[in-house]
């Protein structure tokens, strides 16, 4: 009998070695399975023990799942119903002091909110410059819809749960901060200029990069859309 080769869809190139992408949500169905078939052997062996070591070793395996996961979502991806309610049962388990049992045995820190700047952010603080008249660019607004690819109406939407504020010192220093991020310069042209980039430099040098422009290329990159033009 002749051997035929699956069709490929329309639209779709065939890779070179026709792999299957793995999905973390089949990751976690495999590993659900074998948690619970240890569970119910547990009810016919009663070997605690035993299952115990098979329970750890597939939570121990889980972590990296659920974190690819999570990172893909961050990314502009689903998650599985099924990855989210896990999720918020360890969430629920740790409020009542219970870790996932791969983890290793608290050691007296406290994880906490992560500081950095998200790409919004900066569009933020750039918004925020553009209202005070610290921005050599007039058409601020229409820079940032431009330069994320968005429309004004996500840019109302980020500043309405993201906080920016600008002070500017007698002597004519500007500090800004937004969440994550600190900027601090001896004038509102370089505080511009940290902002904008410089347009000294040629802008394939990082020298000419202003921290705009870099949140810019995170967020299209996060969100699959084209990246900027030099």
């Amino acid at each position: 009998m002749k051997k035929t080769t699956p069709a490929v869809p329309a639209g779709k190139q065939p890779t070179a070695n026709h792999k299957r992408r793995i999905r973390p949500a089949d990751e976690y169905f495999k590993l659900r399975r074998r948690a619970g078939t240890a569970l119910a052997r547990e009810r016919v062996d009663h070997d605690n023990a035993a299952v115990m070591a098979e329970l750890r070793e597939t939570d121990c395996q889980l972590m990296p799942v659920l974190l690819q996961a999570l990172r893909q979502c961050a990314g502009g991806g689903k998650l599985h119903p099924e990855i989210a309610d896990h999720l918020a049962d360890m969430i629920e388990a740790g409020l009542e002091g219970k870790l996932p049992m791969s983890w290793p045995e608290p050691i007296g820190g406290r994880a906490t909110w992560r500081n950095r700047a998200e790409p919004e952010d900066i569009a933020v603080l750039y918004l925020a410059a553009g209202r005070k008249g610290l921005l050599k660019e007039k058409a601020y607004l229409k820079t940032l819809t431009r330069l994320f690819g968005v429309a004004e109406k996500n840019i109302e939407y980020w500043q309405k749960y993201r906080a920016a504020d600008i002070t500017t010192a007698s002597n004519g220093y500007v500090s800004a901060f937004c969440y994550g991020q600190t900027i601090g310069a001896p004038s509102a042209d370089a505080f511009a200029q940290a902002l904008e980039g410089d347009p000294v430099f040629p802008k394939e040098l990082p020298q000419a990069e202003g921290e705009l422009r870099k949140a810019a290329k995170e967020y299209r990159a996060r969100r699959g859309l084209p990246p900027l033009e030099p």
